[in-house]
């Protein structure tokens, strides 16, 4: 790939990206950036490139830098998925959760069956306050990934702050069942039978 450095400026642009991304997957994130740096000089609107550049800045901990070439990605190719989805991490990193609520609405329109996206809307509409929004995608989660304790334990801390007893009991129990090493499940699960 480095081979390509003095060739055609569609060639460099390929293989630096190419290069970036295994620099970055390889740990030496100097290197990374750089190559992220020459693919984006030779191709300014390369979608993956500017993904590349914001993994780099987003691991240094530069989340408005890493949003706005996320940001820059999808403006370059609207349907980038990669960029969608650093995008709303990066919103949701930065603590703007209503925008990073839009992005992953609208990657879960383009990929509905994506379950991380949906534990991304759950965990927003939680954090939003908004219980019923977070059962709801909760369950929609918990119907694609029916053993996923941590899925079940999370209903069971909603319907336990919404004095949903019942429901709680359930959803811990459930957890418990397919993960019966969790602490926080068991200890609910203990105070629960001791207060019954």
């Amino acid at each position: 790939l480095k081979s390509y450095e003095r060739k055609d400026s569609t060639l460099v642009a390929h293989s630096a990206t190419n290069l970036s991304f295994i620099y970055f997957h390889e740990g030496d994130f100097q290197s990374a950036v750089n190559y992220a740096d020459m693919a984006i000089r030779a191709n300014r609107y390369s979608a993956k490139a500017l993904v590349n550049k914001g993994h780099c800045v987003f691991v240094r901990g530069e989340y408005e830098l890493a949003r706005f070439l996320f940001s820059e990605a999808v403006g370059a190719e609207a349907d980038c998925l990669e960029a969608l989805y650093n995008l709303g991490i990066s919103h949701k990193r930065i603590g703007d959760a209503p925008a990073a609520l839009a992005v992953f609405e609208k990657l879960h329109a383009i990929e509905p069956e994506a379950v991380e996206v949906l534990w991304h809307i759950a965990d927003l509409h939680d954090g939003g306050g908004d219980a019923r929004a977070a059962i709801k995608w909760f369950k929609i989660l918990n119907a694609r990934v029916p053993t996923d304790a941590g899925v079940l334990a999370r209903l069971g801390v909603i319907y336990q702050r919404e004095d949903d007893e019942a429901q709680a009991y359930h959803f811990f129990l459930e957890s418990y069942r397919y993960y019966p090493c969790d602490m926080n499940v068991l200890s609910w699960l203990g105070a629960y039978f001791v207060k019954s």
